[in-house]
């Protein structure tokens, strides 16, 4: 296994470039002119040269999109791998947990964002409604055909000269890319998927989409104080400013699931995640999701899987 929760790094975007470029190059570079920040990119060349210098496994506070042109990417993210070849698109959110395995003979881009950054492109939908990959990363499909491809990488091509110039109005053009790529995402995999989570009409107050967010953050900011603690539906129905009743009806609405439901598949995964990509003994585990009986973590986690925590660390140990 590779290490203690307590090595665990929840990592924003800056302190990610600077594992990747140094803090020198943070300073000089990743700053625009008058200020404006919250992005990155790439080429996935340089990046198999550095990927390396990042944390064995972190938690990443921000947007992470890469276009693979050509070789390939093996990596645990959450509680599974993925291993990419040949053509492909991929996107993670904040709140993932990471441990890179290889990068080899890539070539194409990355592209990193913020929350803020993201929150702050010209669009008049709401973000996470519009684009479900940006909540559920998993209702993407990855390998893209050759058209679709060809075109986000012209895009990415664009972003990535944009950004390396740092002219005035690069930023804005930035802005302008970032939004057509997603667009462009959300085009190729609604054609082929015929599925779409959300509902267009959803303005950026929507419950649904900010509810997403504060569960993501709630586990990010736990996984950087060592404590995920416990919170329900009613919590979380608080923080919103919205009634219970509320909260459970704009989330069947928007992802056909119960708020408890997506509460739990969340403290789920952060379990398989703990349990696949650290050394932390499954009783460490429990009170890190601040399940204080260790025999209910336990049951609760086999209703799940039909297996034990220590039973799914042995069936699962050789994919890491």
């Amino acid at each position: 296994m590779n290490k203690s929760i307590n090595a665990i790094d929840t990592l924003k975007l800056d302190e990610f470039v600077d594992h990747i470029r140094g803090e020198k190059y943070v300073y000089q570079n990743l700053i625009f002119p008058w200020g404006q920040n919250g992005f990155y990119t790439d080429t996935l060349d340089v990046f198999s040269t550095s990927y390396s210098q990042l944390p064995k496994v972190y938690v990443q506070d921000f947007y992470f999109l890469y276009i693979l042109k050509h070789g390939r990417i093996v990596k645990f993210s959450q509680a599974k791998k993925v291993d990419l070849q040949g053509k492909n698109l991929y996107v993670s959110c904040p709140g993932q947990m990471k441990n890179w395995k290889a990068v080899e003979n890539a070539e194409g881009y990355i592209l990193v964002f913020s929350k803020g950054f993201l929150k702050n492109l010209r669009y008049n939908k709401n973000m996470l409604t519009e684009f479900p990959f940006l909540v559920f990363p998993d209702k993407i499909n990855y390998s893209v055909q050759s058209k679709d491809f060809e075109k986000c990488l012209d895009v990415l091509a664009n972003i990535y000269e944009a950004y390396i110039r740092k002219e005035a109005y690069d930023y804005e053009l930035i802005q302008l890319w970032v939004t057509e790529l997603l667009i462009r995402i959300k085009k190729y995999n609604d054609k082929n998927n015929r599925e779409h989570l959300g509902d267009d009409s959803a303005n950026e107050t929507s419950v649904g989409p900010r509810f997403v967010q504060l569960l993501e953050d709630h586990f990010t900011q736990g996984i950087k104080k060592k404590l995920v603690t416990n919170k329900g539906v009613a919590e979380f129905a608080k923080d919103l400013n919205v009634h219970p009743n509320h909260l459970n009806r704009e989330i069947k609405k928007h992802y056909g699931k119960s708020t408890k439901t997506v509460i739990i598949e969340r403290y789920l995964l952060a379990a398989k995640c703990l349990i696949l990509q650290t050394d932390l003994t499954i009783q460490e585990i429990c009170y890190t999701l601040d399940f204080n009986n260790p025999p209910y973590f336990g049951r609760f986690f086999k209703k799940y899987t039909g297996m034990s925590p220590l039973q799914f660390r042995k069936k699962n140990s050789k994919l890491v």
